[in-house]
């Protein structure tokens, strides 16, 4: 269920998850007083929170560990799995070295422990927000590197120019062991690059 708290709607987003909803309130004060650009969302609920996530993304999630129905951990692994850059916090009042080590394993960003003092929530969110900032800037590199090396550069619009290219798209969709010969500076590699994806 939702916390009467607005919901965000662009800029840098932080979900906090907890069943004590005072608490969870408190946290987003918190946080929207300290960092002007940082919008938050609570639920008391791992459920509302993923299906939140699912609707709008956000950057941090800071969760409770011990909630009733589906515990911090089991949110965690939810959620990275949905949404892997996003820079999880666990909170507990009850934390130990074990459970800090396990939800590190798990993909937790960091682990804090109730009572939180401020100035750490600020570090470890700063922290998260650049983090998830560079893990998204990260991917979406990577789909414009795929998407310019999935063309291939061929100069030429003639029919001989087309006929390569097919041939090069057929060979690429087969397993077929392929020798490109030609002289130097004809261009080889270029046909090479998309056969060898």
């Amino acid at each position: 269920m939702r916390t009467d708290i607005p919901p965000a709607t662009s800029g840098r987003q932080v979900v906090i998850v907890d069943d004590e909803p005072d608490f969870a309130r408190g946290l987003a004060r918190l946080i929207c007083g300290h960092f002007d650009d940082v919008q938050t969302r609570v639920f008391d609920s791992g459920r509302a929170a993923l299906q939140a996530l699912g609707e709008q993304p956000a950057q941090v999630m800071i969760t409770d560990l011990r909630m009733p129905e589906m515990n911090g951990m089991q949110l965690l692994a939810k959620a990275l799995h949905a949404h892997p850059e996003l820079s999880v916090v666990l909170l507990s009042a009850y934390g130990t070295v074990e459970t800090a080590v396990q939800a590190l394993h798990t993909g937790a960003y960091d682990f804090l422990t109730k009572p939180i003092e401020p100035e750490q929530l600020f570090r470890v969110v700063l922290k998260g927000l650049e983090r998830s900032r560079l893990l998204e800037e990260n991917s979406r590199l990577r789909q414009l590197v795929e998407q310019r090396d999935s063309r291939f550069e061929l100069i030429g619009e003639g029919p001989a120019s087309q006929r390569v290219r097919r041939t090069i798209a057929a060979i690429a969709q087969s397993d077929y062991t392929v020798l490109i010969r030609g002289e130097s500076g004809t261009g080889k590699d270029l046909a090479a690059r998309p056969i060898h994806r």
